[in-house]
């Protein structure tokens, strides 16, 4: 695993077409997905060629009762780059 300075952490609010910009979206609605998962994110990001790891307990601060899990994910470049190439990704998948 690399260091941690050396990760990002994705949660599927970033790439979820339901929520608002305040409510953690990420990406442009045209580009987010409905319902992503956290191993449609993984998948995605290693289709990539990214380090990805599930953890699956995890809760995103701002809505600690959902425990819908996070990604891990080696950071080769700026997280914002590495969030929109998985949101294309994720689009990819689902046409």
């Amino acid at each position: 695993m690399p260091r941690k300075k050396d990760l990002v952490i994705l949660w599927p609010c970033y790439f979820d077409k339901a929520k608002t910009r305040k409510e953690g979206r990420r990406v442009p609605k045209k580009s987010a997905i409905h319902e992503p998962t956290v191993e449609t994110i993984a998948s995605a990001a290693k289709d990539l060629g990214y380090y990805a790891e599930i953890e699956p307990e995890k809760s995103h601060p701002s809505e600690p009762w959902r425990g819908e899990g996070r990604v891990i994910v080696a950071k080769t470049t700026s997280k914002s780059d590495i969030v929109m190439q998985i949101a294309s990704r994720l689009k990819d998948q689902r046409s």
